[in-house]
């Protein structure tokens, strides 16, 4: 009870002034030499006997405490499950080092131990948000493209492709790096990772320097599950749903003070069952006045994902780590289209049905080396860090089309066609980062980074004629795709009172090489850019700051947007490349606030992004009825507005979190035709509600809403969700049960209409979105309980990630 009166008192009269006498550092570890982070600091008048200043530690174990007036204090450290350690000094104007502190742990205390707080589900930061996947009860059992649903200003398509303030310039990074489990798309990663495997989600809008370059909109840092306590210790989960939905893994981990051993094994089957409406009103002479196309389809694909690395602590300063992770995906997938042709009349003239069915088999690889030296008690440190990825992926289709006149009668023969694809993706990665302190409260950082990717792509299309199988030469091609980004950046960050400053400068050349070996064509594009990232804080008191960033960003075209040849899964629309695409620019400015109360916290963000040369598709018309969907550069765009973060929390019982984003995007396609110009408003509004209830149970619901957002010949459909989970704790708190609904009112749908010259589109998709998850986790192994107060990532960093493991 004394040390949560010392811990409750300290922390409110916490000040880092600029009229104190004198400020005691140090850092806190464990008997192994690990950090321990929250840590409670206080200082107290020992004739007192009362709290007169306190702190807590930082993720690494470091803390400061500042005195406003010269005197003796007592200086008391404690950790739950740790003995505490007390010490007297004595402040005489100057600043006193402590050192390096190190915990014992206390037996009794350990058996004994209560967590008294929690880290909330959501932190916020201006231009950052972390997510506590592990108290996300809507989505457990679920993939991290249901997660990511519930975070503010993203938002996810049909097809998994993610927006972020509606933007889908962003990129997606696990544990900070590129990974193999990401294949040849940004958004592969979102469905094969199961929530369960998934410790937080870090989002940064406006990232520095540090950071790669690529995607506008910021970067999505998924950070898997990997236990960090002594001993062996784990988790085993398993969940089922309707649809033949399953999930089920394990996490295990073994570390001593010398090594530590961990892996994963995840193993998911997910089932989509929809449809999909398009309504097409052709104005060309010579076309159909009227298409009507129906879908049916139904995918079952199941994945799997093993991990496993070891780690060497060599000793205080050196740490080795080698880590692998392979990847499985197997799909199976049949779609029936229904197409009806009309006349000027909307009469019935001819239809077909287009039947296919399609197997998809997806294997990749990746080992990683990661080395780590750091100064004790100090940000001195230097990092290194070599990868390399591979991915394959072999896909065949068949299909068929029986066409008919309005009476039913046929209109001619049947048609046959098969296709093979195959991908291979391989990538290397080599990076090294610097951090040295200069002065007291300022730092250097400098690092390189070089990726290197190679993607093969063979697409066959045969026609069936005379009952024999003659390649289609019109869609068959054979696209390889080399890409060299070499990188290198410097960083300066300063505190000066209550101003904290940061600037950087990321230099960046780009060999990219595209063939077409079915033809001997050769596209080449090299580029050199300057990025420059700045940021300032103004920290007004201990619960109110401002901050203003500064960042210019790249999103590059990917291998498929400039493959040439045409695809298809639907005869009368078509989908090309564009070899000549150029890499869209970005400049990007923010403007955020941020206050804690009590049991009440806001974040508003404010934020202006320009682009130049955007990379948007475009629909047009070809010959007779079928158009072409194509990735086109067209002049610029602006994408302006603000966002608001609302956490409440009155009790330990009751978390309320409400944002919400309101924003204008401006597209200016006129270089291209001016039915490619756009400009409209947008809003989102989401929130959750968690409770917790007697006897271990705890619920939880969550309603999102996004209005009609605009596209650059249209507009993209409403869309609106909920949700409801429920968890208990059961065999001595080792094990939860769970149960959760998600789209309850069935009303998620995706869709937009264009509108051209030429032509009238709408488009509309609805699958089996209302699921139903029954889940079981179980923790077993020595578990240490730690006391987790609030961070909301308050040090200056220019924004980035409040942890994974950099980038």
């Amino acid at each position: 009870m004394y040390a949560r009166l010392l811990l409750m008192m300290g922390l409110m009269l916490s000040a880092s002034s600029l009229w104190a006498q004198g400020k005691v550092s140090g850092r806190v570890v464990d008997s192994e030499g690990k950090p321990l982070p929250y840590a409670t600091i206080v200082g107290t008048i020992p004739q007192e006997a009362q709290a007169f200043t306190g702190a807590t530690s930082d993720e690494e174990g470091y803390f400061t405490l500042a005195f406003p007036r010269n005197g003796k204090y007592q200086i008391t450290i404690e950790f739950i499950g740790y003995q505490s350690y007390k010490k007297t000094i004595e402040i005489a104007g100057k600043d006193i080092q402590l050192g390096t502190i190190t915990l014992r742990q206390d037996a009794q205390a350990l058996e004994e131990v209560e967590v008294v707080a929690e880290k909330e589900m959501m932190q916020t930061g201006i231009g950052t948000l972390t997510y506590e996947v592990s108290k996300d009860l809507v989505n457990a059992g679920g993939s991290a493209t249901d997660v990511l649903r519930n975070i503010p200003s993203v938002q996810v398509d049909e097809n998994g492709a993610l927006s972020l303030r509606g933007s889908q310039n962003v990129t997606i990074l696990i544990n900070g790096k590129q990974s193999a489990l990401t294949g040849t798309s940004r958004q592969a990663v979102l469905e094969r990772i199961p929530a369960s495997s998934i410790e937080r989600i870090e989002v940064i809008t406006n990232p520095s320097a540090r950071y790669d370059a690529d995607g506008g909109a910021g970067i999505i840092n998924i950070i898997l599950k990997r236990p960090k306590d002594r001993g062996l210790n784990g988790t085993a989960q398993l969940s089922i749903g309707n649809y033949d939905r399953y999930n089920a893994g394990v996490d295990l981990n073994y570390q001593t003070p010398k090594w530590n051993i961990y892996g994963s094994l995840n193993g998911r089957q997910d089932t989509r069952i929809g449809n999909i409406t398009v309504r097409r009103e052709n104005f060309l002479p010579g076309t159909t006045p009227f298409l009507n196309q129906d879908w049916d389809f139904y995918r079952m694909r199941r994945s799997g994902t093993a991990t496993a690395g070891i780690e060497h602590f060599i000793n205080d300063k050196h740490s080795l780590r080698l880590e692998g992770v392979y990847g499985l995906d197997d799909s199976y997938q049949n779609r029936t289209v229904y197409n009806a042709s009309l006349d000027a009349n909307r009469q019935l003239t001819d239809y077909f049905y287009r039947y296919s069915w399609e197997d998809e088999n997806e294997n990749n690889y990746g080992v990683s080396l990661n080395y780590d030296w750091r100064i004790k008690g100090s940000d001195h440190s230097l990092s290194a860090y070599a990868s390399y990825n591979q991915n394959w992926e072999t896909q065949g289709s068949d299909f068929e089309e029986n066409y008919f006149l309005a009476d039913g009668s046929s209109n001619g023969e049947d048609f046959f066609q098969r296709s093979s694809n195959n991908n291979n993706n391989g990538m290397w990665v080599f990076q090294v980062d610097y951090k040295r302190p200069i002065q007291k409260n300022m730092k250097l950082e400098a690092g390189a980074k070089s990726i290197i990717r190679e993607i093969n792509r063979d697409f066959l299309l045969q026609d069936r004629l005379s009952n024999e199988w003659v390649t289609n030469t019109g869609f068959s091609n054979e696209f390889r795709y080399q890409e060299q980004v070499h990188a290198a950046y410097g960083l300066w960050a300063a505190r000066m009172g209550k101003w904290e400053m940061e600037a950087g400068l990321r230099v960046e050349q780009t060999y990219t090489e595209s063939k077409l070996l079915n033809t001997g064509e050769t596209f080449r594009l090299d580029y050199f850019n300057l990025f420059p990232s700045a940021a300032v804080v103004y920290n007004i008191d201990d619960a109110k700051k401002v901050k203003a960033t500064y960042s210019r960003r790249i999103n590059r075209p990917s291998f498929r947007d400039l493959n040439p040849f045409r695809s298809f899964s639907n005869p009368l629309v078509q989908r090309s490349g564009n070899p000549f695409l150029r890499p869209e620019l970005t400049h990007s400015a923010e403007i955020g606030y941020q206050q804690d109360w009590d049991k009440f916290n806001i974040t508003v963000n404010t934020f202006y992004k320009y682009t130049q040369d955007v990379i948007q598709g475009v629909l047009g018309q070809q010959k007779g009825d079928t158009v072409v969907y194509f990735p086109q550069n067209i002049a610029s765009s602006q994408n302006y507005g603000g966002e608001l973060i609302l956490n409440f929390q009155p009790s330990r019982k009751l978390n309320w979190n409400i944002s919400g984003s309101y924003y204008r995007l401006i597209i200016d396609g006129s270089n291209l035709d001016e039915s490619v110009l756009n400009d409209a408003y947008a809003w989102d509004v989401r929130t959750m509600l968690t409770l917790s209830l007697p006897g271990d149970w705890r619920l939880q619901g969550n309603l999102f809403y996004r209005s009609p957002s605009a596209t650059a010949q249209g507009t993209r459909f409403a869309f609106f969700m909920n949700g409801i989970g429920v968890s208990k704790k059961v065999l001595q708190q080792k094990g939860t049960l769970s149960l959760n609904v998600r789209d309850i009112a069935q009303s998620m749908r995706f869709g937009s209409e264009r509108r051209t010259d030429a032509l009238y589109n709408y488009f509309e998709f609805r699958g089996n979105t209302r699921t139903i998850m029954f889940s079981f986790q179980y923790t077993f192994g020595k578990q240490l309980k730690r006391r987790q107060n609030r961070n909301r990532n308050g040090g200056f960093d220019g924004g980035d990630f409040d942890g994974g493991e950099g980038m």
